[in-house]
């Protein structure tokens, strides 16, 4: 087990790991848009200014029209920019490593480290607490800045 930070389980995070299912076949789209299709690693495309969705898309390009997706582990919630919307995590057991990876990476981008290192510190956190990692990850995370920096000089979270 490993230490957590209160606000870490408690808020909803952003999501790139919302799932949904194709309620209805995706025209043009034999790939995965059969109804039935699980399609994983959803977010954020385009969306009306009421925050109603139009589309969302997956990393790499692969974009679906918002009619035709069920989200399964979302939330949406309107926003007063473009894309007028977003997803968040549902504050379940089932999503609670990703929102706690989620959280803490953001403090670690907050104390200057870059997105692979952040990303690399806050899966240890979450996934592998008791690795050298994971350990200066959480000092990190607590506010210790020469953890942050002994991270950001490479080798402990690879």
């Amino acid at each position: 087990m490993f230490a957590l930070i209160p606000c870490v389980i408690t808020a909803q995070a952003h999501a790139d790991e919302c799932k949904g299912v194709v309620t209805q076949d995706i025209p043009d789209n034999s790939y995965d848009g059969k109804s039935g299709t699980v399609i994983e690693q959803l977010h954020e495309y385009e969306g009306k200014p009421d925050g109603t969705p139009l589309t969302y898309a997956v990393h790499g390009g692969g974009v679906y029209p918002a009619d035709h997706i069920r989200i399964l582990n979302c939330t949406i919630h309107k926003i007063s920019t473009d894309p007028y919307y977003e997803l968040k995590l549902n504050n379940t057991s089932e999503n609670a490593d990703d929102i706690i990876m989620q959280k803490a990476e953001a403090q670690l981008l907050q104390m200057g480290m870059d997105n692979a290192d952040a990303s690399n510190a806050a899966y240890a956190y979450a996934k592998s607490p008791n690795t050298a990692c994971g350990k200066m990850a959480a000092r990190a995370i607590n506010g210790d800045q020469s953890a942050a920096s002994l991270i950001l000089s490479g080798g402990i979270c690879p």
